[in-house]
């Protein structure tokens, strides 16, 4: 290959990136929206995953790049969600009928003096 047809070439490259850019800008934008929605975690490989783009597009992407990583130290500083209301509710039944269950052992246990030696 010449130099001129390899320089042709890379300009081409060049002009197809640029042009590549704003869709693959717009994915990665599309893509956090999404993940915040669904309250998922940010992270570079979330977006990557989500966007169809590559890591280096990202951290190569002023923009991109501080967004994410503000989203990310937010989600890391804020205290957990509470479960769904459906997991609470599955969580509060499963504890009562442990307490049912124990409340019952303890009336059905003959009960044992636990006082001073000889009493039992």
């Amino acid at each position: 290959m010449t130099d001129d047809a390899r320089a042709k070439r890379a300009r081409k490259l060049a002009t197809a990136a640029k042009a590549e850019s704003p869709a693959r800008t717009a994915a990665a934008e599309k893509a956090i929206r999404i993940l915040v929605k669904r309250g998922e975690p940010i992270t570079f490989q979330a977006v990557q995953r989500e966007a169809a783009v590559s890591h280096a597009f990202l951290y190569n992407h002023p923009d991109l790049r501080g967004r994410i990583e503000r989203l990310r130290a937010q989600a890391r500083s804020a205290p957990a969600p509470p479960p769904p209301a459906d997991e609470q509710s599955k969580l509060v039944r499963a504890l009562t009928g442990q307490i049912t269950r124990l409340t019952k052992l303890d009336e059905v246990a003959p009960r044992r003096c636990t006082g001073p030696a000889g009493h039992t």
